[in-house]
């Protein structure tokens, strides 16, 4: 495979000092420095294909220089992932066990103190003869001593997601929006995206604020 590489690498530097590419150097070189008027700005679209044409040509040539690479690489890849998606599985499917086993603790936890509270409620109701202190010293004690283990390794990140069945359009999205900005993690970019579209498909004329402009890119041909 090396020496097959060498050839292809070979050929790549043939391709890059082909006399086709060392023209379009020269006249890509040669070309307007501004664009005054309809001459230099046609002599610049032209310079502007050939350009193109001569990167693509030489893309080319760097594919077929490491395709052979890209193959190799794949088969590594596949040979790997073959090993490693049962680990992977194995992991994964753990890791949701353990949580689950963890949240049944903390519920068996959280009825505990409930149903204590509660009685703790139902007997200074009902007695007279001790104080609330003592009363609830001893409901206290017995709070403790129902504590359940606690689970090595969980951690736990507070995400936000919509209350299921809640329609998208009944969400506070300005609260949301100004959380994000007060926070400094708001991306206006990502949000403006797509605005203009969806603008021209509702029917939405203007929102304060914002502008609907046209943006405009030179295309090669």
């Amino acid at each position: 495979m090396k020496a097959e590489l060498t050839i292809k690498v070979t050929d790549l530097y043939a391709v890059i000092n082909h006399p086709t590419l060392l023209r379009t150097q020269q006249f890509i070189e040669n070309a307007p420095k501004s664009i005054t008027d309809k001459l230099s700005y046609d002599i610049t679209a032209e310079s502007l294909k050939l350009a193109s044409e001569a990167i693509k040509t030489i893309e080319t040539a760097r594919k077929s220089a490491t395709s052979p690479l890209d193959a190799y690489k794949k088969q590594i890849m596949d040979i790997e992932k073959e090993a490693t998606a049962p680990l992977t599985e194995f992991i994964t499917e753990r890791k949701g066990m353990m949580l689950v086993y963890a949240s049944e603790l903390e519920r068996i936890q959280r009825e505990a103190n409930e149903k204590i509270k509660a009685e703790a409620a139902a007997a200074i109701a009902a007695s007279g003869a001790d104080t609330i202190a003592d009363m609830m010293g001893r409901f206290t004690d017995k709070l403790v001593s129902v504590q359940t283990e606690q689970p090595k390794n969980i951690r736990v990140t507070t995400k936000a997601r919509i209350i299921e069945a809640t329609p998208i359009h009944m969400v506070d999205w300005s609260a949301v929006v100004f959380a994000l900005i007060a926070a400094e993690k708001f991306d206006v970019e990502v949000l403006l995206t797509g605005l203009a579209k969806a603008m021209a498909d509702t029917g939405i004329k203007e929102i304060k604020g914002i502008e609907v402009y046209q943006h405009k890119t030179q295309v090669i041909r």
